[in-house]
């Protein structure tokens, strides 16, 4: 091409396309505003986030958790929160329940009725997110309605979709390439205006092959977190499986708890019972391993007696690929029942109770390990083999 003989038109055109090039900077410069982390060490800002797991796990509860702590908290699962943060909650699957539980989170975290200073906003009908204009729209919401606060420190601001399937509908497919790639190009687009999104997404029908659809989604993340929790337990687990700029793999434990919304206008009303969380403080605390409750010592030292007695050799029962001897669930309560591990407890349900909260506390803290209804001590690897001779 003949530059010099390039039109004026033609030339605009040219300085359009590359006028946002600029020389690297060999001098590092830090700004320090811009390096907060949302949550420190574990959620950079701006980023997007990923947060998955089966049905029934505690996704959603996870991420009205963080959104409330963002808001209001100094701290969230044990890490310092530097700022606050303005949050937009698109509530794609039952908002009034949402609603509900953001409430009592903020009840029992804070002894709040409201949200604080109006930092969370929830969409009870979400717009359509894949809408050419939704960049605008969201950047123009943010600076005209949420405003940062009155000491003048300037606000994060998050956008939490729940979830992707409910935001994708009619408009693409998880599993596809093409539809997948429509909300990951606007995500980032969100992203690129400084603002950090947050997806709550569902695993695979084999869990442990990571979110479900099309790997671009999981390609695309600078973070993911998956949410696990046994059907018969109040504890959800937590982990930060991939992270982008550093090792991950830190796990945390949350108990599902119950609080009471009533409206005090009506003195015959009982309220309504409504879910919310509460961090264990221990559960992601090296040293928290070393100390144990007495239930605990009761069941670990069970699982032990009984690895001796009591043993089944699950292999073909789960098509494992080595030996692996465990004690199935239902002999290991009896026994700890029967070696009085809840003292005060009145009835068999509350001893087994007791049993099955030092039992995931075990599993927290990876001293034991477990498969169906069935617990081990050592891991897979460990497997001793000559004691597969004994097997019972």
């Amino acid at each position: 091409m003949k530059f010099h003989n390039l039109s004026n038109d033609e030339r605009n055109k040219l300085i359009r396309l590359t006028k946002n090039y600029d020389l690297f900077e060999t001098k590092y410069t830090y700004n320090e505003e811009e390096d907060d982390d949302l949550v420190n060490g574990l959620i950079e800002t701006p980023s997007l986030v990923v947060i998955y797991g089966p049905p029934k796990t505690g996704k959603t509860l996870i991420a009205i958790d963080l959104a409330v702590s963002l808001s209001s908290s100094k701290n969230w699962l044990g890490r310092s929160i530097p700022k606050p943060a303005n949050i937009i909650y698109l509530a794609y699957e039952d908002p009034k329940s949402i609603i509900r539980r953001m409430q009592c989170t903020f009840k029992n975290k804070f002894n709040l009725d409201n949200y604080l200073e109006n930092r969370i906003s929830i969409s009870k009908q979400p717009p359509d997110i894949l809408d050419e204009h939704y960049e605008e729209a969201l950047e123009f919401y943010f600076s005209n309605y949420l405003n940062d606060d009155d000491t003048n420190v300037k606000l994060k601001h998050v956008l939490i979709v729940d979830t992707l399937s409910m935001a994708m509908a009619g408009r693409g497919d998880e599993n596809s390439s093409t539809g997948m790639g429509l909300a990951i190009e606007k995500f980032r687009n969100i992203r690129n205006l400084g603002i950090t999104v947050i997806v709550i997404t569902h695993s695979g029908k084999d869990i442990t092959k990571g979110v479900r659809g099309h790997n671009s989604l999981t390609a695309a993340a600078d973070c993911i977190f998956s949410v696990g929790k046994k059907p018969t337990s109040n504890l959800i687990r937590l982990k930060r499986t991939e992270y982008r700029n550093g090792p991950a793999g830190e796990t945390f434990t949350l108990e599902i708890k119950t609080g009471i919304l009533k409206d005090d206008l009506f003195s015959n009303d009982n309220g309504l019972r409504v879910p919310y969380l509460q961090y264990l403080q221990d559960s992601n605390n090296e040293d928290a391993k070393d100390t144990m409750t007495k239930p605990q010592i009761i069941v670990l030292n069970s699982i032990q007696r009984l690895m001796d007695t009591e043993t089944t050799n699950i292999r073909e029962i789960f098509n494992l690929q080595e030996d692996q001897l465990a004690v199935a669930y239902s002999i290991l309560a009896e026994d700890c029942i029967n070696r009085n591990i809840a003292p005060k407890a009145k009835s068999t349900a509350s001893k087994s109770r007791a049993v099955k909260r030092a039992l995931d506390s075990l599993i927290g803290k990876g001293i034991i390990s477990e498969r169906g209804d069935f617990i081990w001590i050592a891991p897979l690897a460990e497997t001793t083999p000559d004691k597969i001779k004994n097997n019972r």
